[in-house]
């Protein structure tokens, strides 16, 4: 029996000590994550933020631990956020992914593409929820930049043929019920073709 309960002792200090090195992992790979991590309290709370997650909201880890993810989400993205964490709460869905603004310290915006998923107790019941944050300013600049280009003239910055088209298909979709009827006038400059066979178009 003295045996049966050394034997049992060891195993359990051994299941500890394993799962003491696990977690040890784990908070590392979370401290050193390129992207931003937080673990989320059920009420929104930041109960663990990483090094990059701070970077990308320029508030301090302990900063953020007195704050909740709706204080710094933006207004009009709020609602779509807390839509998505009921349906996770409620197990329509096992994760979300969204863009959404988050308020830094200072003041300014900053895009971020958020995926959540819930972690639950042994029982089912909801424990906290993880997300990732990858920040997209740039990737969205970029966009913005190459959609200016293909709608617009290099030269001049005025609208092009292709801005033209998608402006028109903007108006005819918004009329599609007849209830938003729209004219265009065409104008034409005499004697501009001089101007661009010699500056070019």
């Amino acid at each position: 029996l003295s045996k049966t309960r050394r034997q049992l002792r060891t195993a359990r200090e051994q299941a500890l000590t394993d799962l003491e090195s696990i977690r040890r992992r784990l908070a590392l790979a979370m401290h050193h994550a390129p992207i931003g991590m937080a673990l989320v309290g059920l009420d929104g709370s930041f109960l663990d933020v990483n090094p990059a997650l701070c970077h990308i909201v320029r508030y301090s880890p302990e900063e953020l631990a007195g704050l909740t993810f709706q204080d710094i989400t933006h207004p009009d993205d709020l609602a779509s956020d807390l839509d998505l964490l009921q349906q996770l709460l409620t197990g329509e869905i096992t994760n979300y992914r969204m863009d959404k603004r988050y308020i830094r310290k200072d003041g300014t915006t900053v895009w971020v593409e958020l995926q959540v998923s819930l972690v639950r107790h042994g029982d089912g019941t909801p424990e906290h929820f993880v997300s990732q944050i990858v920040d997209i300013d740039d990737r969205l600049e970029e966009y913005a930049s190459l959609s200016f280009k293909a709608h617009h003239d290099p030269l001049t910055g005025l609208v092009n043929r292709s801005g033209l088209l998608a402006a028109l298909h903007r108006l005819d979709m918004a009329n599609s019920d007849g209830t938003h009827p729209f004219a265009v006038i065409y104008c034409d400059i005499d004697g501009f073709k001089l101007v661009n066979d010699r500056a070019g178009h």
